[in-house]
C-alpha cells in the first residue's frame, strides 16, 4: 500500500475518532435519562415563548417552555426545555417531564431527545470496525519480496 493512501487511510481514522468522542458524549447524556430517567407530571408556568437559534445551517425557531414538578429526591423544581414548535404546549397545561433525579438542570419534556447523537456514535462504531478489520486483514497478508512473488515472513 502506498504512503498516501496509509495516510488518507490514517486521516480517516482519526476523523472517526474524534467524531466517535464527540457523540459519544452527547450520547452518554440520553444513556443517562434511560437508565437513571424518571417521569413527572409537570405544569407549563407561562406562556411558550419562540427562541431562534442560529445553528450552522441557518435559524431554527424552537419554544421556550417554563414548567415546574415535583422531583423525589429534591422536592419542587422549575426549569426550561427547548422544544420543537410542532409539540403543541400551552399555559397551564400539565405535561410529562422526564428528569434525573437530584440533579438541577437535568430535565425535559418527555419526547423531547436527540437520538441523532446515539446515531451518529453506533455509526462511528461501524466505521471504526470496519477500519480495524481493514488493519488487521493487511497486517496478516503475506509480505511481497523485490521480483512480485508473495512470501510469508
Amino acid at each position: 500500500m502506498s504512503e498516501g493512501r496509509e495516510l488518507r487511510y490514517f486521516k480517516w481514522f482519526l476523523g472517526a475518532c474524534g467524531t466517535f468522542l464527540i457523540s459519544g458524549c452527547f450520547a452518554l447524556d440520553e444513556a443517562r435519562y434511560l437508565v437513571w430517567g424518571k417521569i413527572a407530571e409537570g405544569r407549563v408556568r407561562d406562556k411558550p415563548q419562540a427562541v431562534s437559534i442560529d445553528e450552522r445551517y441557518g435559524n431554527r425557531t424552537y419554544l421556550g417552555v417554563n414548567y415546574t414538578f415535583r422531583d423525589e429526591v429534591a422536592g419542587p423544581r422549575s426549569e426550561r426545555d427547548l422544544v420543537p414548535p410542532a409539540m403543541q404546549v400551552s399555559e397551564g397545561q400539565t405535561v410529562p417531564i422526564q428528569y434525573i433525579p437530584g440533579e438541577e438542570k437535568s430535565s425535559r419534556v418527555a419526547g423531547n431527545r436527540s437520538m441523532g447523537y446515539v446515531y451518529t456514535f453506533l455509526g462511528c462504531i461501524a466505521v471504526m470496525a470496519i477500519f480495524i478489520y481493514m488493519l488487521a486483514r493487511e497486517a496478516n497478508e503475506p509480505v511481497r519480496s523485490k521480483n512480485g512473488s508473495r512470501r510469508r515472513v
